[in-house]
């Protein structure tokens, strides 16, 4: 007789029987029977933890209590696949053969879980999805689902999974599928089991949860917190909590009380399946480059440690000397390797900090962490970390490297460094936290956006020695993978970056090859190198020097007896003409750029006959909307902002109701008399020389009572 089946999967955490050591009490109940197009028979009797109806291929809808409703059998997996994928976001496909306790191999929606051991590993290997670099992930991770791409029949197939930003794929016998259904259900489910490892672990129940991140407001500080949980719990309960600490400041396009997802920690979405973006962000406590400087002093890593409840008896006490003179020896960022010894070392009181004097688990695998090396000193330790160990991850063609930032599973030194996939969130925490106590909790921050950042968009852009020089290296991490690869910018030159080198340069100015054991002194002047703008996108707003080929644009300023307006242009026939018809020459105002990234932008209001001048385009854009004449770009301003221009404004005028100057005397005189100080309406490459006396008009030479009302737009 054929019979269909409907499991309560909830039901199962209720105390009767026992199962493979967790007490449990299964119930099923009849449901109708499968599709009529299905072929394949139905099983008979199942006594697994999860029973299914069909022999082959069953697909399920998993209802809102969780249960499992079996909508079909099929003979082969690509027809249950097909089936499956018609049904919606509640639908699996499930397996006899399946090595997890729920038997599911294909999902559309929801989250795997790593569990390795049943390769009889502790870390799960994770490979590219088009391509051949690798990573790993240790054990009841959380991996974001795409599809189940192929099945063999016997628990196993490949899985298309993303874990912390790394595309890649996984053998289905290595994890545990959760469709949101789920998870949405409250429903607790078996995972794990089949270990062939010593530990032989039987399947184990909870409820899976999956990470996130919301904004919370800290004191002075409005924090991104990230919440991220373990496929691993008994009992049914909640699967606990990894994190949930803030890891950074919170973007301006995320609001309190949402939760926001992001599978690769740039990109964030108010949905989990990663349709609704809300914005990007690159957290710099994630993404600087360990080719930057930390500006916070030595004196206040102690302080730190001691606000975290550790003394004396830490290894990591007194050292702030030691990794700032490493940070200027070794061309490492003192604050980075800082906290990443807060944390493999237990901020300085781990066992292998404590008998091995060594901080940053180094040798300490996961297979044998008993590895772990020994050193003579702390001191010792700190040198060779950041004058040797970390090189390796920073030398362009060594297979370690993914860029020279902390990142997660995608990006940075923490793809090959540690296990845990959020490495670099918990290194970005520590970072943060001691950034705050740095800046003394008052809502500053010391190292945060100190460097101006961008990532390169090129693949395998090329780096130069010199402007349209010759090529020293290229950026991608190999043949087939480049992701979040940023880099900290020294100065803009004529469509041109100038970054910190990521390799380190020899005296002649070539990349050096000679491996990673001995001590190389990195210049921070001397090591840097050339990479055209194009290939690269700014990530902050950090301003950076802008040294561009500028040649010096001559800005003539009039006065209209009449009206009161001061009129500004470059052009020599307009100011001809201007005076012909009776406007005062007032000569020269100031010498602008003649490019620059910032224009100022030039406005007319026909029925006030003013014009009006600003490099915000929000403002432009707002007269324009109220009826003003868009007249373009009238000039540029200096982005290295030598020499501000001062903007006042007088309520009492109707035209000529705004004054522009280098003049810090004149704006600070018709502030004195009434006029409303804006501050800097944009910078200038040189202020206005001087004019004698014979070359003064009247207006310029005019009381300040008198400018009063005169001297304006």
């Amino acid at each position: 007789m054929k019979k269909s089946m409907r499991v309560l999967l909830s039901a199962f955490l209720a105390c009767g029987m026992c199962l493979n050591g967790v007490y449990a009490e299964s119930e099923t109940e009849a449901s109708p029977s499968p599709s009529p197009t299905a072929s394949a028979e139905v099983e008979e009797e199942d006594d697994s933890l999860y029973p299914m109806a069909c022999k082959v291929y069953e697909v399920d809808d998993i209802e809102k209590d969780g249960s499992f409703s079996s909508a079909g059998c099929y003979d082969t997996y690509k027809a249950a696949k097909a089936a499956m994928e018609k049904r919606g976001d509640n639908a699996v496909v499930r397996h006899g053969s399946s090595l997890s306790p729920t038997k599911i191999i294909a999902m559309n929606s929801g989250v795997a879980f790593s569990y390795p051991a049943r390769s009889g590993s502790a870390t799960l290997s994770i490979t590219q999805y088009s391509g051949s670099k690798t990573t790993y992930t240790s054990q009841h991770r959380e991996l974001h689902y795409y599809a189940t791409d192929s099945y063999d029949g016997k628990g196993n197939g490949t899985v298309h999974i993303m874990v912390s930003g790394f595309n890649g794929k996984v053998s289905l016998k290595n994890v545990d599928l959760v469709p949101y259904a789920l998870i949405d259900a409250g429903a607790a489910v078996y995972l794990g089991g089949n270990d062939a490892t010593t530990a032989n672990e039987q399947p184990f129940s909870l409820k899976p949860k999956i990470s996130y991140y919301e904004v919370k407001v800290n004191g002075n500080y409005r924090d991104l917190i990230f919440h991220s949980f373990s496929g691993w719990n008994t009992n049914g309960k909640d699967g606990y909590e990894i994190m949930g600490v803030a890891v950074g400041p919170a973007p301006d396009f995320m609001e309190e009380g949402v939760k926001y997802y992001s599978w690769n920690d740039v990109d964030y979405y108010t949905d989990r399946e990663a349709t609704q973006l809300a914005g990007t962000y690159y957290n710099y406590y994630m993404f600087a480059p360990l080719r930057t400087k930390s500006n916070i002093s030595a004196d206040v890593y102690n302080g730190f440690l001691t606000s975290k409840g550790y003394g004396e008896s830490s290894k990591l006490w007194d050292t702030g000397e030691i990794f700032l003179e490493c940070q200027e020896a070794y061309g490492m960022n003192a604050a980075i390797v800082f906290v990443q010894a807060c944390v493999e070392a237990a901020y300085g009181t781990s066992y292998f900090a404590t008998a091995r004097n060594n901080l940053f688990g180094w040798n300490a695998v996961d297979s044998e962490p008993g590895r772990a090396s020994y050193y003579k000193s702390i001191e010792q330790a700190i040198k060779e970390h950041m004058g040797i160990n970390l090189r390796g991850y920073m030398y362009t063609n060594d297979t370690r490297f993914f860029g020279s930032h902390l990142g997660n599973k995608g990006s940075g030194i923490s793809v090959k460094y540690a296990s845990a996939p959020y490495y670099g969130a918990t290194l970005a925490a520590v970072w943060y936290s001691f950034d705050k106590y740095a800046s003394g909790n008052d809502g500053t921050l010391t190292d945060y956006d100190s460097m101006g950042l961008g990532v390169i968009r090129t693949f395998g852009a090329k780096v130069y020695d010199e402007i349209d020089g010759s090529v020293l290296y290229t950026m991608e991490y190999g043949a087939t993978y480049q992701i979040n690869h940023t880099v900290s910018i020294l100065e803009e030159k004529d469509g041109w970056y100038r970054i910190q080198s990521t390799n380190y340069l020899d005296e002649d100015g070539v990349v050096d090859t000679a491996g990673m054991t001995a001590y190389l002194e990195y210049d921070w002047d001397e090591q840097s190198v050339w990479i055209s703008k194009d290939d690269v996108e700014r990530i902050n707003d950090t301003k950076v020097p802008v040294n561009n080929t500028v040649h010096p644009v001559t800005m003539y300023r009039l006065y209209n007896p009449n009206s009161g307006e001061h009129f500004y242009t470059s052009d020599t026939n307009e100011r001809g003409t201007l005076i012909e018809l009776g406007w005062m020459d007032e000569l020269i105002g100031w010498i602008a750029p003649d490019a620059s990234e910032t224009p100022v932008y030039r406005l007319y209001n026909k029925n006030a006959g003013d014009h009006h001048y600003t490099m915000d385009v929000n403002e432009r854009d707002t007269l324009i909307e109220l009826g003003w004449s868009d007249e373009g770009i009238g000039w540029y301003s200096d982005d290295n902002e030598t020499v501000p221009l001062y903007r006042q404004y007088n309520p009492n005028a109707v035209s000529g109701s705004h004054n522009y100057t280098t003049d810090k005397h004149e704006n600070d005189v018709l502030v004195e008399l009434g006029w409303n100080e804006e501050g800097i309406g944009w910078y200038a490459m040189e202020a206005a020389p001087a004019v004698s006396e014979e070359e003064k008009t009247p207006a310029a030479t005019a009381e300040p009572e008198a400018s009063a009302a005169a001297v304006s737009e």
